[in-house]
């Protein structure tokens, strides 16, 4: 019954593919990379911050947080943190008194409350405590203090951030972190390094515990030692912006296209002097240890893409992808902290949103790259060396003593992974998951081939457009672990302008026919017959 059913599938997959099976004997785009990681050399322990996400406050309204399980996702995720109330928005909102509109200021004399929104189409600070209570993360909280330069009442502008943090408090969320303003337009860099001075210096008077930071995107040493000379000695966090290909809309920049993300290695901020996220936390910390402030942390609490004119050729499926190669890029920088800069859903363009508000409030696939990365913070990032592939790359994790192994293939192409890693002959594998298209866009997990442990190395085989993690146990500490969906459930996406029939043909003719063997073999094993007999 399967030879027919794979039998079937082989016809139909001709047919589709224009009617001639590809011969896979002389596969050159199947290419082999080699990775050596060495579990006795950990470079430094990841932070349990580096899976955030945003939360705009006037966009999630009730019918959100009703129609999906967004807080029982990150708390079964293990998400780190939410910023609240979001971006641009804080410099307009107000605690105590919010209008639910992106620009509504009560500071501002010309408001018109009549414009204020009803209080279901908004989250308030209670309604994310709450959250912040079931899910687990940590607060990330917002103060405004543009409003009060704005409109000469700073002193009243302290006095509401110090009631917000005694508010908190009071709630049993103290020593939370806060983040003061967005992306300037408080007068220039001195002007708000006093301003960030004045509320911080009065809010940890309230509560010693808190973490506070400050933001600007370009961030160089020069910029850096300026505002520390004011503000260093309240400042715990410095928060950085940056997108793929970049944030906002310059003209002097071309957009980023789908064949330059498959082979560009590291991920660029082209706009804010071509920084490297990979390497531009450890720039920053250098800078600041020679500044005099050696224990300053750095994050990127808006990640994600540019505008949508600035992508050219990406589809729900690769957006997602491309964001979690973002993510991961944070993870091998050593970042403390990032959050996922777009909305939690989005009602006009939902592909590069969390959720995808106009299809059933489903998750779009990035959510995936989320849950298997998830479960690296906390752990000890571990040496590895590889070929510099550009479009094959990933990590390695020790963490509670498991090896973790995540590795992107952006290629069109099937890719074979030699892992060598030492004490590979006393490892079994535990977990093989894969994220890959699907003929919807979103994506699912499927198990991974991973070919039989031969000393040292682990053959891997990477799915073409994929996110993997492996999960590696030395043998006596192996207990079983949760089944993942099969091949049979898998659905595959065509790509007109990256992946041909032929590609996909040929990866999942070469899984149907490990799939078959392993069957075979488990079945002899199973009626007490060898591999050779």
């Amino acid at each position: 019954m399967a030879a027919a059913v794979v039998l079937i599938m082989l016809c139909a997959l001709g047919e589709i593919f224009g009617g001639d099976i590809p011969n896979n004997s002389n596969n050159e785009s199947r290419q082999s990379i080699n990775f050596e990681v060495y579990p006795d050399s950990v470079k430094w322990k990841i932070s349990d911050y580096l899976v955030g996400m945003h939360s705009v406050y006037c966009n999630d309204g009730d019918s959100l947080y009703e129609r999906s399980n967004f807080t029982n996702w990150m708390r079964i995720v293990d998400v780190g943190t939410m910023r609240y109330p979001g971006g641009g928005v804080v410099k307009y909102w107000d605690w105590e008194n919010p209008t639910g509109v992106m620009q509504g200021d009560p500071f501002n004399p010309d408001w018109d409350n009549s414009k204020n929104t009803v209080s279901k189409d908004w989250t308030s600070l209670d309604e994310y405590l709450e959250m912040v209570k079931i899910s687990g993360i940590t607060p990330l909280l917002g103060v405004n203090i543009t409003s009060g330069y704005k409109y000469g009442k700073i002193d009243e502008s302290i006095a509401r951030a110090v009631r917000m943090v005694e508010y908190v408090k009071s709630k049993g969320f103290g020593g939370a972190f806060w983040y003061l303003g967005n992306e300037g337009k408080n007068g220039g860099w001195e002007n708000e390094a006093h301003l960030f001075v004045q509320h911080v210096k009065a809010m940890k008077k309230v509560d010693p515990d808190i973490k506070c930071m400050f933001n600007h995107n370009n961030m160089t040493k020069k910029y850096l030692r300026q505002y520390l000379k004011i503000a260093g000695d309240y400042a715990d966090i410095v928060e950085t912006h940056g997108k793929w290909p970049y944030g906002g809309n310059p003209k002097e920049y071309e957009p980023g296209t789908f064949n330059e993300w498959q082979i560009e290695r590291p991920l660029r901020d082209r706009k804010n002097h071509n920084r490297a996220w990979r390497t531009e936390a450890d720039s920053l910390r250098k800078w600041a240890k020679e500044l005099g402030y050696p224990d300053l942390k750095f994050a990127n609490n808006e990640y994600g893409t540019g505008k949508k004119s600035n992508l050219i050729g990406f589809d729900r499926y690769t957006t997602s992808l491309l964001m979690i190669d973002m993510l991961q890029e944070h993870f091998i920088g050593n970042w403390y902290m990032t959050c996922y800069w777009y909305w939690v859903s989005n009602r006009k363009d939902d592909k590069d949103a969390l959720i995808a508000f106009n299809h059933s409030m489903r998750y779009n696939p990035m959510r995936y790259g989320f849950e298997l990365l998830a479960k690296a913070q906390g752990g000890n990032m571990l040496q590895m060396l590889d070929e510099n592939n550009p479009s094959t790359y990933g990590f390695a994790v020790e963490k509670d003593g498991e090896y973790l192994l995540y590795l992107i293939n952006k290629s069109n192409h099937e890719k074979v992974a030699n892992v060598f890693i030492d004490k590979g002959s006393n490892l079994e594998i535990v977990e093989s998951k894969s994220l890959v298209n699907t003929l919807d866009e979103f994506g699912e997990l499927v198990s991974t081939n991973v070919d039989s442990i031969q000393e040292n190395h682990i053959p891997i085989t990477l799915p073409p457009l994929s996110y993997s993690r492996f999960i590696f146990k030395e043998s006596s500490d192996i207990t079983p672990s949760a089944s993942v969906k099969g091949l049979s459930e898998l659905n595959i996406k065509l790509y007109p302008t990256s992946t041909t029939g032929a590609d996909v043909y040929q990866w999942l003719q070469s899984q149907i026919c490990r799939n078959l063997q392993a069957h075979e073999t488990k079945t002899m094993r199973n009626i007490g017959l060898s591999e050779s007999a």
